[in-house]
């Protein structure tokens, strides 16, 4: 699109006459809205097309420099003309409606919507279509559909011919959509769109009303029209904004939501609200994982906390339910506009998971696909235990997700009944297998003064197990040489393992499987697929997956210069090198990456080529090797990594920002705890960064994400 991408799927509010009630372009930014979608019905009578023109289109206007689908007017001629003459009418040559109080009616062709549209500067121009409620008899539903066909190829005709004027040579090309209507009726919704796709459209709409009288969503006919358009064509679920809703149709395959309903209900007081933080099978199964919170309920009056518990948006991490209470009681116009930024950035972040969720469950059908699940066939007995283990293989859904992952008190492992005198140094018991690494993960000065015998041996031990083995070695050594001293035995090696899991392990989102990973960014064979590949892997980190929401705009917001950048530095980088195709380096760009996790390192080193950058990562304790972030880059990245590193060690933090040489810094800190149960994180980290030294001086620019505070440090 002229104005920027759009990931799918992506929900798009109502700016009906050119403004999000209540918001201005900065509150939408802030809360990831990465798009608007304006009436051409209401904008030609207010502010009027020649005050449109005269303030330079509807993005300078607005002050709005992303993307904007200009919807045509049929909706609106469906809800305020249809069976109500004395509004206006609609006839084979368009609509004709005088507004209250109007010196004259207006005019709405096929082409003159397109014209206007053009005019306004919109991304996505609509062709005009006849609307109608799916429970009309089917006499008209036909009549809609020939209506609709008819005003499409004439819009289709007149889009043709103004960007082949002579003074659009060399503008950005808008998207054209088409709207495929049809009622309930399988029959005309495949008429309406087969003759839309043989006129050739960037993407289309579903036309109607999309709900039944009782309120239902109609995922019938949604799923058939979604069966009727190939998927290569983004399709638009016109008027779909209740988030049930929403994820329903995003699990049907729809890219595209816009409505009026998530700030409508703001300004009236109805704030959405989560049950519990859903998972992949809540949300395309249609769960119960959503509710309403009714600020002017009087029961909120002294609510010290945000909307619902976990919610990091701008408005619950700066004031509480019980304050938006009394500005709704007391009737002041911030409410709205507190209301509305919740709501939005709760749409927004539901975005985002569905993004994960699809990418995810498209992933898990093409590995199926590929590799059929066999089942083994029972053996002729009747008891439990010879049932064949093929079905013990697990699904998307038996995937632990972070509230599942048991805490390292929590875990049995079976090296828990092995005591410390049982146990020597590394390079006496570990086979090469288990503790070698290859040259690329070996960690980085591991010829380091000697840690105490004892304290080797208790990080030996806390190691000896799956899930810590591929932590660096010098890592468990530093938390082990504090706890040797205050405990001993078994309690000794728990309590490391407690810490490591804390430092490390606490971020994964179930077990890592790099070889499948490989497997898949290598069969990604376009940039969508690599990126929803990457997108998918990354949310099997907790750090990376709370920014999903934010990464269409995370870099474009943070590193608007980034082409410009020769090295990058990626200090404790967990998954975030798998954002390098939603980046745009510059060709040629290195990119360096520094964690803790072996296996992590390897995977890396073996992912750059098909990330397409000269890359390196490194096993490195940042908490004991600050000086690796001397290395010479053009931005260090420290994403959420300085409270970590405090927490292992009182002062690494301060060290390893105060032993970062590159000119500019990108560092941020977490906004909540894991699994969003602690709100207002972000506040003491604020104060403690804004105190260092390094920090005076400088030019810092403060970003605050639902998920994250960044800043950016340039010197």
């Amino acid at each position: 699109m002229p104005a920027g991408r759009i990931a799918y799927p992506a929900f798009l509010p109502d700016a009906t006459f050119g403004v999000v009630r209540s918001l201005d372009a900065a509150d939408l930014d802030l809360c990831g809205v990465p798009g608007l979608v304006m009436s051409t019905f209401h904008l030609m009578r207010s502010p009027g097309s020649s005050t449109i023109r005269a303030l330079g289109g509807l993005h300078q206007m607005a002050g709005w420099t992303k993307p904007i689908i200009t919807d045509s007017g049929g909706f609106q001629a469906y809800s305020l003309l249809h069976g109500n003459p004395l509004a206006g009418s609609v006839s084979a040559k368009g609509l004709t409606f005088r507004p209250e109080g109007a010196a004259r009616p207006f005019h709405l062709s096929p082409e003159k919507t397109v014209q206007l549209q053009l005019a306004y500067g919109a991304d996505v121009v609509v062709c005009l279509d006849d609307c109608r409620h799916p429970e009309e008899p089917d006499a008209a539903q036909a009549e809609s559909v020939a209506r609709t066909i008819d005003w499409a190829r004439r819009g289709r005709r007149e889009f043709d011919r103004l960007l082949a004027a002579p003074e659009r040579e060399g503008s950005p090309r808008p998207r054209l959509f088409a709207v495929i209507q049809g009622g309930a009726s399988h029959e005309l919704r495949r008429r309406c769109a087969q003759a839309l796709l043989e006129m050739g459209f960037d993407g289309f709409g579903y036309g109607g009303w999309p709900l039944t009288s009782a309120g239902d969503l109609l995922e019938d006919a949604l799923a058939f029209t979604r069966e009727l358009v190939p998927r290569q064509f983004p399709l638009h679920a016109l008027g779909v904004g209740h988030p049930h809703n929403v994820a329903r149709a995003a699990a049907l395959g729809y890219e595209l939501f816009d409505s009026a309903l998530p700030t409508r209900d703001a300004r009236q007081g109805r704030l959405c609200a989560l049950e519990y933080t859903p998972q992949e099978r809540d949300l395309l199964a249609g769960r119960d994982w959503f509710h309403y919170v009714y600020a002017r309920d009087a029961k909120h009056n002294k609510a010290r906390g945000g909307v619902y518990e976990g919610c990091a948006c701008y408005t619950c991490t700066h004031y509480s339910l019980g304050y938006l209470h009394h500005l709704l009681a007391s009737g002041d116009g911030l409410f709205a506009r507190l209301a509305s930024i919740h709501n939005l950035t709760f749409m927004s972040q539901l975005m985002g998971w569905l993004r994960s969720a699809l990418s995810n469950r498209a992933i898990a059908q093409a590995e199926a696909a590929a590799f059929p699940r066999v089942t083994a066939q029972p053996k002729a007995t009747t008891q439990a235990n010879d049932i064949a283990e093929a079905n013990d293989t697990a699904e998307p859904d038996d995937i632990a997700e972070p509230d599942d992952i048991a805490e390292p008190d929590d875990i049995a492992e079976s090296d828990d009944a092995v005591e410390l005198d049982d146990i020597a140094p590394p390079e006496e018991t570990a086979t090469p297998d288990e503790l070698s690494l290859p040259d690329e993960t070996a960690p980085r000065n591991a010829s380091l003064p000697s840690v105490a015998p004892e304290a080797t041996a208790l990080a030996a031990a806390a190691l000896a197990t799956a899930k810590y083995r591929h932590l660096a070695p010098e890592l468990a050594q530093s938390l082990a040489a504090d706890v040797v001293l205050q405990q001993a035995g078994q309690a000794a090696v728990k309590a490391v393992r407690s810490k490591l899991h804390q430092a490390a392990c606490s971020f994964q989102r179930g077990k890592p499987t790099y070889d499948a990973w490989l497997t898949q960014l290598r069969a990604a064979d376009s940039p969508e697929r690599l990126r929803d590949t990457c997108r998918a892997i990354m949310a099997h980190h907790a750090s990376t997956y709370e920014r999903l929401p934010e990464l269409d705009r995370f870099y474009d917001l943070l590193l608007p210069d980034r082409e410009r950048l020769g090295t990058v530095l990626d200090a404790g980088c967990g998954f975030h090198p798998l954002g390098l195709p939603f980046m745009d380096l510059a060709p040629g760009a290195r990119y360096i990456a520094l964690d803790v996790m072996a296996d992590l390192v390897k995977f890396l080193n073996r992912c750059w080529p098909l990330l397409g950058v000269d890359g390196r990562a490194e096993v490195t304790d940042l908490a004991r090797h600050p000086e690796a972030l001397a290395e010479q880059a053009d931005v260090a990245l420290l994403l959420k990594l300085l409270p970590t590193l405090e927490q292992i060690r009182f002062g690494a933090g301060a060290e390893a920002l105060a032993a970062c040489r590159a000119p500019t810094l990108v560092i941020s800190f977490p906004a909540r705890s894991l699994g969003g149960r602690q709100g207002g994180l972000a506040r003491p980290y604020e104060r403690w960064f804004l105190a260092q030294p390094l920090v005076a001086g400088a030019q810092l620019d403060r970003f605050e994400l639902p998920s994250e505070l960044v800043f950016v440090l340039r010197r």
